[in-house]
């Protein structure tokens, strides 16, 4: 199944109180962005990668990437702005949308969202629980840790950005999957995630990925 996938990474990643973007930092030999981006340039039915970046990130970006998969794109205010803004750039008729700072996504997960939107789900969501999960980064719902790639038919979650982004209120949201929950009353399905699959945030998240 052909599909396209958004990266938001457009944050300034203030807590990790690094002076720069989290995503540039390296960890061997590549950046926290180029291990995320990997699996996808690896996956022939991913046809386009969009990387959606501050203004003072953009050639930055673009002088990491040769791979004419990806496709940079000036973010928003937000995280959900930045999304929004990658959205409206997706050709394909199912897009993922994966935080630019999870780097250990495996290509098993990204295939299981897959599988789940070929099946002829809508929306779908990775999530472990509280108690396995080795960092607490990211929306929690009861005892559920809400991960990425969250996986959309395309025309679903643009249409629900759009009415959300009407209404003045991406900008509250936190959560790509929620929006459609709230605005098209479509629940997501979801699918058991990964604990290494973790958001970082905070210099602790960062020593789990590193291993110290």
């Amino acid at each position: 199944m052909r599909y396209s996938v958004v990266i938001p990474a457009a944050g300034q990643g203030s807590r990790m109180e690094l002076g720069y973007n989290k995503v540039f930092y390296k960890i061997g030999n590549r950046t926290i962005l180029e291990k995320t981006l990997a699996p996808f340039i690896e996956d022939k039915s991913c046809v386009e990668i969009i990387l959606v970046c501050s203004k003072s990130d953009l050639m930055k970006a673009i002088d990491l990437f040769t791979n004419r998969k990806v496709k940079t794109v000036e973010g928003g205010e937000s995280r959900e702005e930045s999304v929004y803004l990658g959205l409206q750039r997706v050709t394909s008729d199912y897009v993922l949308i994966h935080d630019g700072d999870r780097c250990e996504v495996s290509k098993d997960l990204i295939a299981r969202v897959l599988i789940e939107l070929q099946s002829g789900h809508t929306s779908v969501i990775p999530t472990i629980s509280k108690q396995d999960a080795l960092s607490l980064n990211g929306r929690i719902v009861g005892d559920e840790v809400i991960q990425t790639p969250q996986g959309f038919k395309t025309s679903f979650i643009l249409e629900a950005f759009n009415r959300c982004d009407k209404e003045g209120k991406l900008a509250e949201f936190v959560d790509d999957a929620s929006i459609g929950e709230t605005y098209l009353k479509i629940k997501a399905y979801h699918i058991p995630g990964e604990i290494k699959n973790i958001k970082i945030t905070l210099q602790s998240d960062l020593d789990l990925i590193a291993g110290e």
